[in-house]
């Protein structure tokens, strides 16, 4: 996981999933009632006197739910956040679902505690020695390769 951008007055902080397990984190930071913005899709608002919206075209925006559950889809490896619409260009009370997933970049607004503090700290050094072992293990993948190919001559 890595950080973006972090405000502790206003209680920002917006991060970017870089692996799975950075899901797991925030499974286990997100609560209740805190906000969460993040780029996704809705189908774009049509008629005002159709009663159930139709498949309609979806359309890519920036939205900010109030959290009503989280949870941690281990069969896909997501975080699945859902929530009520507080701020967006269309759809303000209506019920979304937020996917966090690697690549994606969300923003949270909460009241942070030391454990949520302690626990991004965790993810952010974690996701810091998986980059280190990988960089590792590409300097290191070369020689071995050459001595279980000299292995292998002989």
């Amino acid at each position: 996981m890595k950080i973006l951008h972090q405000d502790m007055k206003k209680g920002e902080v917006k991060v970017l999933i870089q692996h799975t397990d950075d899901c797991w984190h925030l499974y286990n930071i997100l609560e209740k009632g805190d906000l969460v913005s993040a780029f996704t899709y809705r189908t774009k608002k049509e008629r005002e006197d159709k009663v159930r919206a139709g498949k309609g075209e979806k359309e890519g925006m920036y939205i900010t739910i109030e959290v009503q559950s989280i949870s941690f889809q281990e069969f896909s490896d997501r975080l699945r956040i859902h929530g009520i619409i507080v701020d967006a260009p269309q759809d303000i009370g209506a019920h979304h679902t937020l996917y966090g997933e690697p690549g994606k970049e969300i923003m949270i607004r909460k009241e942070w505690k030391r454990h949520h503090i302690a626990r991004l700290k965790e993810a952010i050094e974690e996701s810091y020695n998986q980059w280190w072992l990988s960089f590792q293990w590409m300097k290191i993948k070369p020689l071995l390769q050459s001595f279980i190919n000299m292995v292998w001559r002989r």
